[in-house]
């Protein structure tokens, strides 16, 4: 990770944290600043939405700059303007935006490298956002991958494309393989990456 810039939220830490969560999150912030990245501090300002925990979702970063996503989660809406900010601010190059009905969430959407990005149509990233998303990218000679992701637990729970497959580097990927679309799984194998497989949702833990 040495010279990538990873945005943060200030408001992650709160009033009352426990000395355990707080020691953590300073051995969090010194193994990024010795592996060479820089911290970019996010504001979440008056709005007050911003998800402390998933900042990735409300923008997905690109070789070229930042898209403006969309999320699907009521709670959420509005949170990309967070970002928008923050990336002007800084001078990130801001590539497209999704809008007019069309949702999307980062956490459904996956580089394998640089010119490979899958994406997961579920509860959180319906079609008109991947449209959306494919267009944007077009003109880039990105090649891009759609999956239908599954029921599972309905639209209440959060499960997105980042839930089942998450990548170790850039050979290997970690998989919840019961999950995993068919066709995934044949990209992963064509593509040699190697799966690691888990045998409990991260977020079941």
């Amino acid at each position: 990770i040495k010279g990538l810039k990873i945005g943060i939220p200030k408001e992650y830490r709160v009033d009352g944290m426990s000395k355990e969560i707080d020691k953590l999150w300073e051995n969090g912030k010194k193994v990024l600043k010795d592996s060479g990245a820089e911290i970019l501090w996010i504001p979440e300002g008056a709005l007050a939405i911003a998800d402390s925990i998933f900042t990735y979702d409300a923008s997905l970063m690109t070789p070229y700059g930042a898209i403006l996503m969309s999320p699907g989660k009521l709670l959420r809406r509005g949170e990309q303007n967070i970002h928008k900010k923050f990336y002007e601010k800084l001078n990130i190059p801001i590539i497209g935006q999704v809008g007019n009905g069309g949702l999307a969430e980062a956490g459904d959407t996956l580089w394998l490298d640089n010119k490979t990005l899958i994406i997961g149509r579920g509860f959180r990233t319906n079609p008109a956002g991947i449209q959306q998303i494919t267009e944007i990218l077009s003109p880039k000679d990105i090649t891009i991958h759609i999956f239908d992701l599954p029921t599972y637990l309905g639209e209440s729970s959060c499960l997105h494309l980042m839930s089942l497959i998450s990548l170790v580097n850039s050979r290997s990927a970690l998989v919840f393989k019961p999950l995993l679309p068919v066709g995934l799984l044949e990209l992963l194998i064509d593509l040699n990456l190697f799966s690691l497989q888990i045998y409990e949702l991260p977020f079941l833990l």
